[in-house]
């Protein structure tokens, strides 16, 4: 299994999303976790689809700290949050399926 944390500090840049298709085509994590996007919910929704991630969660802004949290992940693993993730703890189970 692999995992790939980046913290993105904004996805705005042109040059970010293809950064990501590339990291995602060499490297093909089973899950990413992209922190402080500072992009809306629509937005990694497309993400999701255009990377080939089958599922996603979204850890919503505390106001305007950070920007959102997206976690992608594909069929082979499962993952299963404990509580309410927020910005500053996510606990989380992952297992291979």
């Amino acid at each position: 299994m692999k995992m790939l944390h980046w913290n993105c500090q904004g996805l705005g840049s042109p040059l970010k999303i293809p950064h990501l298709k590339d990291i995602r085509k060499s490297s093909n994590p089973d899950i990413m976790l992209l922190t402080e996007t500072k992009n809306v919910d629509s937005f990694v929704k497309n993400l999701a689809v255009e990377l080939g991630y089958q599922k996603f969660f979204i850890v919503p802004a505390n106001g305007s700290s950070g920007g959102e949290d997206f976690f992608f992940w594909n069929d082979r693993v499962k993952l299963s949050f404990l509580e309410n993730p927020s910005l500053y703890c996510t606990n989380m189970v992952v297992e291979d399926v």
